[in-house]
């Protein structure tokens, strides 16, 4: 709206033109590209079961709250593409078991936005 000058009209126009232009960028095209391709790879994980058949080898050791924080953060160190990617990977691989802990969903995406830092003592406070 600023930018079109307080007019909606032109604030949409000029929104789906910046989007088209993101889009036919080479370098975008590319990354969005990847992305897509990864996200189908963590659904197809997820759908098949891959996720579920983790969780279930380490439920067992998996018996408190900071442990299941720590697998949070674990795994997304380990499954790391891209931070995009990462955030529903991991995010769908530990979303079950992180409720059945009371563990809340934003909690657990601090803790997998944490992964991605140096700095990661806050996350298990």
């Amino acid at each position: 709206m600023i930018a079109a000058g307080g007019d909606p009209f032109t604030a949409v126009g000029m929104t789906f033109t910046w989007i088209k232009d993101v889009m036919i960028d080479p370098w975008n095209a590319r990354f969005l590209v990847m992305t897509a391709l990864l996200g189908t790879g963590a659904a197809f994980m997820f759908k098949t079961g891959g996720s579920d058949g983790l969780i279930r080898v380490l439920e067992k050791k998996i018996t408190t709250k900071k442990r299941v924080g720590f697998l949070a953060y674990f795994l997304g160190i380990i499954i790391f593409f891209n931070d995009y990617v990462n955030s529903v990977i991991v995010g769908n691989a530990t979303k079950d078991i992180t409720a059945k802990h009371k563990m809340t969903r934003e909690k657990l995406a601090y803790v997998i936005d944490c992964c991605c830092h140096s700095k990661c003592k806050h996350c298990w406070d």
